[in-house]
């Protein structure tokens, strides 16, 4: 039977079949249709052009059609053998799939991506999650301004942490009339920094503002005290392009359909997707519907609408990857970053500040969104280095992740202020309070039961952990001085005896010497007194061959110490005194000899960075004190050790014995150990407080090995990358 033979029919006649189009209208359209003709009549009519009524043009037939359109999208379903698996169940099977999805935008800003496609995926990756986290239409955050932006901290007695809450209006939209209240997309920082939106937020603004140029002073930067100067500046916006232009709305569907085709995700609604999904997870965690619908803009009434703070804290939490009866706890928010290194992050945002408080009364009350939004900024900065370092700490100790190598060459980390010593240091201190916190897990029913029941124990617990992590961290570096300290004691020990010792041996070698000589003199005179005149130049000339051949084989005999092998052949003065003390100990007859036989015995000398290959986290002050031949190397393999090897032989000591890879790995230690000395302003070797303390700044680099430490040490500007020839001293920039 025909649709219009079933229109005309009689509605009570049962067992009918209807025989359906190929591609028929659905649903949607066909109330779109409906809805078009309505608002044409109620014109005619307000026209006076039209006097039928409505009922007269929506008869009892159109709504039959209405209801067959309706009803026949199962009956072409099923016609078809469509699949089963409907949307209220796959939701519920693809839920475990977020950190997948966000993993594959952020992969995509690795392996030396450029700068264009880290830009989209770190956009897309933040709209994303924050769809998702707020249960957003894209629609929503699609039209979004940074003057809709505003973050505020709520802390209830039973959290551990506050909770900093990104707030974003939402003045425009699907569901948003003109006559109608704002709506709000409201989200948390999340228990697993690699599903927050707000970290995701912060990483994406600092490669947009870097990236386009936006708030420089030399391309554009706004007077936050004129709105008409920065109001319609878009969240979301194309690289290079219009910051007042909302980005196109189907590069986001684009990326997201390949990533889910990537994931092999059978997703039908791609742009929809963390709207229809999001809930489904507040229900899995028994989140009240009322709590759902608030946090997703859903059926607002009059007290939702006008008299709530718009806040719903449990729904916030959940979402968050807490349970409903938990209590808020961020270990990483408790790890503060020194105020120099947040100052690295929007310098200018102290200006303006500055400029906008020139007038209290009116900064305050003339320019509160201006005031918000730089509130809001300010405290983003502190959580991109806070995220950025509990990113790395987690992906350089995550052995099961094949690709956390690569997750770490994210253009993001590229940026500046992660290249820098002090956020090295930043890092290890993340690392402490990551390592050291009570609640490691929040999966662990035990804590769960009785943060429920005492909610202060666990608080009471946490505080002690950090205080003994605290307490532990300054007993090692306690430790550590200590031993340092007893080190260089032992190592002036070990110099003053083997000082005493060289000048026993020097003394003994005198005296043997002396007496050697002593004895070819007396021989001598006897000789010549025996001979006739004529014939005593011939044998004095063999006495003193044979007077040299015992002073070889003196020298021979007692060996110097091989420290001072230049200068340790000790000869007799003229007057033959005989006090051994006070002879002294001229150098050799040739120190060409001298300095031949000390270049066999040092050719080829390799330092202990080449016994133990070229691995990270080598000790700078071992290197240090090797190199310059101090402490435990005092001596070797000559005085001012491999420093002093290159002044007297340059590079003829490793020639023809190093591979071009030692020679370069030389090379590099050479230029790190000499920059210790420049940076510190001491001469080349010494060793003092100022070399200490620039070896333990610098230290945190040689986890990225000699190259990789050097190199960042020349991009910081504080190593030159070339040297100058024929100089000693590095030419190094002080900052």
């Amino acid at each position: 039977m025909d649709i219009l033979n079933a229109i005309n029919s009689d509605p009570s006649s049962a067992n009918i079949e209807l025989v359906d189009p190929e591609d028929p209208l659905g649903p949607d359209q066909i109330n779109t249709y409906r809805s078009a003709i309505k608002c044409l009549y109620e014109m005619q009519s307000e026209q006076k052009i039209n006097s039928r009524t409505w009922e007269t043009i929506c008869t009892p037939s159109v709504n039959r059609l209405i209801s067959i359109v309706k009803g026949r999208k199962k009956r072409i379903k099923k016609r078809n053998y469509s699949e089963k698996s409907d949307t209220e169940v796959a939701p519920f099977q693809h839920l475990h799939q977020v950190k997948n999805i966000q993993e594959a935008f952020w992969l995509r800003t690795c392996s030396n991506a450029a700068d264009r496609a880290s830009f989209v995926s770190l956009r897309n990756r933040f709209t994303f999650l924050m769809n998702y986290a707020a249960i957003l239409r894209n629609e929503s955050i699609h039209l979004a301004e940074l003057s809709d932006c505003r973050m505020f901290s709520v802390k209830r007695k039973s959290d551990h942490d506050a909770m900093d809450i990104f707030m974003m209006t939402i003045a425009t939209g699907k569901t948003v009339k003109t006559d109608s209240p704002n709506q709000y997309g409201r989200c948390t920082r999340h228990s697993d920094v690699f599903l927050c939106p707000i970290g995701a937020l912060g990483f994406y603004l600092l490669f947009r503002f870097a990236k386009n140029g936006e708030f420089n002073l030399h391309k554009y930067f706004p007077d936050f005290r004129n709105n008409a100067d920065w109001f319609d500046v878009k969240l979301l916006v194309e690289m290079g392009g219009d910051r007042e232009k909302p980005m196109n709305q189907q590069s986001f569907s684009k990326d997201c359909k390949r990533v889910f085709d990537e994931l092999l995700l059978a997703v039908t609604h791609v742009a929809h997707w963390p709207r229809n999904y999001a809930p489904r997870e507040c229900e899995m965690k028994e989140l009240p519907p009322d709590m759902i619908r608030l946090l997703g803009n859903w059926d607002h009434d009059t007290q939702s609408s006008f008299y709530s703070a718009k806040v719903p804290l449990m729904a916030l939490r959940c979402m968050a990857g807490f349970e409903k009866e938990e209590g808020y706890f961020l270990p990483r928010s408790r790890c503060i970053p020194p105020s120099f290194l947040v100052n690295q992050i929007w310098p200018w945002l102290e200006n303006s500040f500055t400029l906008i408080l020139e007038n209290p009364e009116e900064g305050l009350t003339q320019h509160p969104t201006a005031m918000d939004f730089l509130k809001f900024l300010d405290k983003l900065r502190v959580i991109i280095l806070q995220d950025a370092a509990a990113t790395m700490c987690l992906l350089s100790e995550n052995d099961d992740d094949s690709r956390a190598t690569q997750k770490l060459s994210s253009s993001v980390f590229k940026l500046p202020v992660f290249n820098t010593p002090e956020f090295m240091a930043f890092v290890d201190e993340m690392k402490i309070v990551l390592n050291n916190h009570v609640i490691g897990s929040t999966n662990d029913p035990n804590y769960r039961a009785v943060d429920r029941c005492l909610p202060g124990i666990n608080q009471r617990f946490t505080e002690l952990s950090l205080q003994l992590a605290t307490m532990n961290h300054g007993i090692d570096t306690l430790h550590s001085a200590q031993a340092d300290y007893l080190h260089g004691e032992f190592l002036d020990i070990k110099n003053d005896v083997k000082s005493h010792v060289d000048n026993r041996q020097r003394q003994l070698v005198v005296a043997m010497t002396s007496f050697f000589k002593e004895g070819v003199n007396k021989m001598s005179d006897v000789v010549v007194a025996n001979l006739r005149v004529d014939s005593i130049e011939e044998p004095l000339q063999n006495i003193d061959d044979e007077s040299s051949i015992n002073k070889s084989n003196a020298s021979q005999t007692f060996p110097a110490n091989h420290r001072e092998s230049d200068n340790l052949t000790a000869l007799c003065d003229s007057n033959g005194e005989d006090e051994p003390s006070q002879i002294a100990v001229p150098a050799m007859e040739s120190t060409t000899i001298s300095d031949d036989m000390e270049f066999q015995r040092v050719h080829g000398a390799y330092m202990k960075i080449f016994r133990l290959g070229h691995q990270k986290n080598f000790s700078l002050r071992s290197l240090y004190e090797e190199y310059f031949g101090l402490n435990e190397f005092a001596g070797i393999p000559v005085d001012g050790g491999f420093w002093g090897l290159e002044k007297k032989f340059k590079n003829r000591w490793r020639k023809n014995k190093y591979t071009q890879k030692e020679d370069l790995l030389f090379s590099r230690v050479s230029k790190l150990c000499r920059g210790v000395s420049s940076m510190a302003k001491v001469s080349m070797g010494v060793w003092s407080k100022d070399v200490s303390l620039v070896i333990e700044r610098w230290q945190p680099l040689m986890s990225h090995g000699i190259g990789g430490a050097l190199s960042r040490l020349q991009s910081l500007s504080e190593i030159e990358k070339r040297e100058t020839r024929n100089r000693t001293n590095l030419s190094l920039t002080i900052q």
